[in-house]
C-alpha cells in the first residue's frame, strides 16, 4: 500500500531505527551521508536476504534504477530520490568484497552505522570544545593584557590617574547624594525627597521618631523663584547640613564618646551611618575623622560668629590652619550674622613640608538658634555646584582630596565675657595623599580635628588678649644695662614677630607662589653601628629681589615614643641651643636680652636672643616666637640686627621682612600602649588622642640669603653641605632628648 512500509521490509526498518539508539530519525535524514541516510533506504528497496542481493549483482539495471525507478522507489520507501541513489551506488560497491547486511572483514551494517554515527558526532562535540576553548583562551589573555597593562576592560581605555581621580570623584559624590536624600527623608518625615536630583516637597505632615527630632523650617528651604535662581539647590544643601550638625551636637553616647586620655570626643561612625541612613548600606571609600570638643573661649558669641562669618578675620584667627580664604559668593544675607549663607574656598594645612595643602570649597551658614546660642555649619559643596545655575562665579567645581561633611561650631553665650563652643569635625579625605607615618595624625584628629580647631582658638584668643595688657618690660644693652620698653613699642615687637612667624608657615607648608629655581632631594645619614639612621632632606633654591637667592633645607623625622612636649622643651632651653641651631656657631652662647609673654601656658612667647662669641664678641640678635598648644608646637627665628629692633621698639620702621627658620613639633597621633586601635573604616573613632608618652613629628626648615643663583655643580655642593647640617641637627636633638629611634617621614 502506497505510504506504508512494505512488509518484507521491516527488518530493514528496524535496522534502519537499532542502528541509532533511541530511534532518532530526524538525525539521520539530517545527514545525507552515503553511510547513514543511504544505506537504510537501499535496504528497504532490496529486501533483507542475501538472494535478493545475488540477484541484484546479476543484474545490471537493478544496480542503475533510472530516473523513474528511482521516484519509484522514493515514495514506496518514505526516502528522497538521492538517498536512494546513493543505496545503489553501495550497493554496487557490494561486489567489492561488501556484503548486503555487513561491512568487509564480517562486521555487521549495523555496528557499522553505529560506528560511523558516533564517529561524526564526537568529531561535531570536539570542534565545539576547541571552539569553546579558543574563546575562552582569548578571553584569558585579553584579562592577562588587562591587568599586565592597567586596561580597563569594560571601556577598553588606560587607567590613567585621571581616570582614578574620576572614579573617586564618582565614589564621593554618589555618598553625597545618598547622605542628601537619606537625611531630608529621616528629618522631616518624607516631607522633602530627592527625585531626579530636586528636592521635592510633598508637603506631607511632619512626623519624627527619631532621638532628639528637628525640623527643617520653612525658611530653610528654598523655593524655586527668580529671586533664588539656581541657588536653591546649594540653600537646601546646607539647610539640611545644619539641621544633621543640630543632632551631632545633641546626641551623647553610644554616638560620641570620650577618647583614650578624655580629651577630645570622637564618634562611633557605625552608630552614626546606622543612625543618618538606617536603610543603606555603605562602603567607606575615603578616610573618615569625627570628633568634638568643648572649651571656653575667652571673646563673646557675637565677636566670634563675626570672626567665622568673614574670610579675612577667620584665617588671620587660625593661622596654623587656615593658608588662605576666600568668600566667592554671598547666597543669601543675614540680619547681624543670622540666616547669611555664603559660598567659601579655603587651603588647610598641617605645618609640615610633607603633607600638601588641602583644598576645599564649602557653604557656610550661620544661624541664631536661640538666645545667645549660634550655629555656624560648613558643608562642601563639590559635586553640587555644577547642577545649581547661577553659581558662574570662577571658583573651581572639582574634585578635591578633602571634603567637609557637616561641621562647624555650636557657640553659648557666657555672662563674664566668655563663650562656650562645641566644635564638631565631619571629614573625608583621601589618606593616599598623606604619607604613612602621618596617617596616625590625621586619624587622631590632630591634623585638622576639633581639638586642633579649639586649641589653635583658644591661643589665638590669648595672644590678642596679651596685646591689651601693659606689662613692665625692659631689654637689656649691650652695656650690661636694662632700657624700657613702651606698651606700644612691645606690641610693635610683638607684630613683627607675628608676620615672621606667618612667613615660616607659608615656607614649611609647601612651595606657596615662589617657583622653585633648582631642587636637590638627597637621603643622608647619621651615626654609626645600630646607632645609624636616614634622614631625607629637600633642598631648593629660588630668586627673590634683585640679584638674589633663597636657599631653603626641609627635613621631617619620627621619634617614636618621645612625646612632643619633651623635645620642645629641649629644643627652647637657650644653654643648649647651640648644640642643634645650624646657624649658630657652637662655640658660642645664647643669651635672651627680653621676652614678650604671649599667652597663658608656659611656652607661648617672644623672645629677642643675642649669640656671644667665645671671645666675648657680640652677635645679632635672634627674633623669636615660640607657640604652644596640645596639637601643634612651634619655635619660629630668624635674625635681626640692632639698629632694626630698634626702630621697630620706637615704631619708626616696621614694614621690612624677615627671613625665617624654624621647627615644627607635632603629636604622632599613635596611642599608647594597650589603647585600641585604629578602626577598619579608617574612621578617629578608636583613635587615642594626644598621650604624654605618644610620639612626635618633628620637621626642621633652614633658610639662608645667597648673592645670586650659584651654578648647578656649586649648587649641588652647598645642598649637600646644608644637608649634611640638617642631619647632625637631627642627630643632637635624639641624644638631647635620649630618643631611641629616628625614622625619616
Amino acid at each position: 500500500m502506497d505510504g506504508e512500509w512494505p512488509e518484507q521490509f521491516n527488518d530493514l526498518y528496524n535496522w534502519l531505527v537499532l542502528g541509532y539508539p533511541g530511534g532518532d530519525n530526524q538525525v539521520i535524514q539530517q545527514n545525507l551521508g552515503a553511510e547513514v541516510n543511504g544505506l537504510p533506504g537501499a535496504a528497504a528497496n532490496m529486501g533483507n536476504n542475501t538472494n535478493a542481493a545475488a540477484a541484484d549483482q546479476g543484474n545490471g539495471e537493478g544496480h542503475h534504477p533510472d530516473e523513474k525507478r528511482r521516484l519509484e522507489l522514493s515514495r514506496r520507501t518514505g526516502l528522497s530520490p538521492t538517498q536512494v541513489q546513493i543505496w545503489f551506488q553501495n550497493r554496487r560497491n557490494s561486489g567489492k568484497g561488501y556484503d548486503v547486511r555487513g561491512c568487509k572483514g564480517g562486521k555487521t551494517l549495523e555496528k557499522y552505522i553505529s560506528t560511523k554515527a558516533k564517529s561524526k558526532a564526537q568529531k561535531k562535540e570536539t570542534e565545539e570544545f576547541q571552539e569553546e576553548n579558543d574563546r575562552l583562551q582569548a578571553e584569558k589573555q585579553a584579562l592577562m593584557s588587562a591587568m599586565q597593562n592597567k586596561i580597563c576592560f569594560i571601556c577598553r581605555g588606560e587607567d590613567t590617574p585621571e581616570r582614578q581621580r574620576l572614579y573617586a570623584e564618582n565614589v564621593m559624590l554618589k555618598d553625597a547624594h545618598m547622605r542628601i536624600a537619606d537625611f531630608l527623608k529621616s528629618v522631616s518625615g518624607g516631607r522633602l525627597q530627592v527625585i531626579n536630583h530636586t528636592v521635592v516637597d510633598t508637603h506631607a505632615p511632619l512626623t519624627l521618631t527619631a532621638p532628639n527630632p528637628v525640623m527643617i523650617p520653612d525658611e530653610g528651604v528654598a523655593r524655586d523663584n527668580p529671586e533664588t535662581g539656581g541657588d536653591t539647590l546649594v540653600i537646601q544643601h546646607v539647610a539640611c547640613a545644619m539641621e544633621e550638625f543640630k543632632v551631632l551636637v545633641g546626641l551623647g553616647a553610644p554616638l560620641w564618646s570620650l577618647a583614650e586620655g578624655g580629651e577630645v570626643e570622637v564618634i562611633d561612625y557605625k552608630e552614626y551611618m546606622k543612625m543618618m541612613f538606617p536603610n543603606e548600606r555603605h562602603e567607606m571609600e575615603f578616610c573618615a575623622e569625627a570628633t568634638r570638643k568643648t572649651g571656653i573661649i575667652s571673646c563673646t558669641a557675637t565677636d566670634l560668629v563675626g570672626i567665622l562669618m568673614n574670610a579675612d578675620w577667620w584665617s588671620q584667627t587660625f593661622p596654623g590652619i587656615v593658608a588662605s580664604a576666600t568668600t566667592s559668593k554671598i547666597i543669601t544675607p543675614g540680619d547681624s550674622g543670622d540666616g547669611l549663607v555664603q559660598l567659601m574656598s579655603a587651603e588647610l594645612r598641617v605645618l609640615s613640608p610633607r603633607v600638601p595643602v588641602r583644598k576645599i570649597n564649602f557653604i557656610r551658614r550661620c544661624q541664631k538658634i536661640a538666645e545667645n546660642i549660634w550655629a555656624v555649619v560648613d558643608v562642601s559643596v563639590d559635586g553640587i555646584r555644577d547642577q545649581a545655575a547661577g553659581l558662574n562665579d570662577g571658583a573651581p567645581s572639582t574634585y578635591t582630596a578633602c571634603r567637609l561633611q557637616p561641621s562647624g561650631c555650636h557657640i553659648q553665650e557666657l555672662n563674664n565675657g566668655h563663650c562656650q563652643v562645641t566644635w564638631i569635625v565631619n571629614m573625608v579625605h583621601d589618606e593616599a595623599t598623606v604619607p604613612p607615618l602621618h596617617h596616625p595624625l590625621f586619624r587622631s584628629g590632630w591634623a585638622l580635628g576639633a581639638c586642633r580647631w579649639i586649641a589653635s582658638l583658644q591661643r589665638r584668643c590669648d595672644y590678642i588678649a596679651s596685646l591689651h595688657t601693659n606689662p613692665v618690660l625692659t631689654l637689656n644693652t649691650r652695656s650690661g644695662g636694662a632700657a624700657p620698653i613702651t606698651p606700644e613699642g612691645r606690641k610693635s615687637v610683638l607684630e613683627v614677630a607675628h608676620r615672621m612667624t606667618l612667613k615660616f608657615y607659608e615656607a614649611i607648608c609647601g612651595p606657596g607662589t615662589q617657583p622653585w629655581t633648582s631642587v636637590d632631594e638627597r637621603r643622608g645619614s647619621c651615626g654609626v653601628g645600630a646607632e645609624r639612621f636616614e634622614v631625607d632632606v629637600r633642598v631648593v633654591t629660588f630668586p627673590v629681589g634683585t640679584g638674589a637667592t633663597v636657599l631653603r633645607a626641609t627635613t621631617t623625622v619620627w621619634l617614636p615614643g618621645t612625646p612632643a612636649q619633651q623635645v620642645f622643651n629641649y629644643l627652647c632651653d637657650g644653654d643648649r641651643r647651640t648644640e642643634w641651631d645650624i646657624g649658630a656657631n657652637r662655640t658660642s652662647t645664647i643669651r635672651q636680652e627680653g621676652c614678650f609673654g604671649t599667652g597663658q601656658l608656659d611656652g607661648n612667647s617672644v623672645s629677642l636672643l643675642r649669640t656671644i662669641a667665645s671671645n666675648g664678641a657680640y652677635g645679632k640678635l635672634i627674633l623669636q616666637e615660640s607657640c604652644i598648644d596640645a596639637s601643634c608646637m612651634v619655635l619660629a627665628y630668624a635674625q635681626i640686627d640692632d639698629q632694626t629692633i630698634q626702630d621697630v621698639i620706637n615704631g619708626t620702621n616696621t614694614s621690612f621682612s624677615l627671613l625665617p627658620s624654624g621647627v615644627v613639633v607635632l603629636p604622632d597621633g599613635n596611642a599608647e600602649p594597650g589603647a585600641p586601635p585604629t578602626s577598619a573604616m579608617c574612621s578617629s573613632s578608636s583613635s587615642a588622642s594626644h598621650r604624654s608618652n605618644s610620639g612626635s613629628l618633628v620637621s626642621i626648615m633652614y633658610q639662608t640669603l645667597l648673592s645670586g643663583q650659584p651654578p648647578e655643580h656649586l649648587f649641588k655642593a652647598v645642598a649637600e653641605n646644608v644637608g649634611n647640617l640638617l642631619c647632625q641637627a637631627i642627630d643632637k636633638i635624639k641624644s638631647g632628648v635620649h630618643a631611641n629611634v629616628v625614622l625619616a617621614a
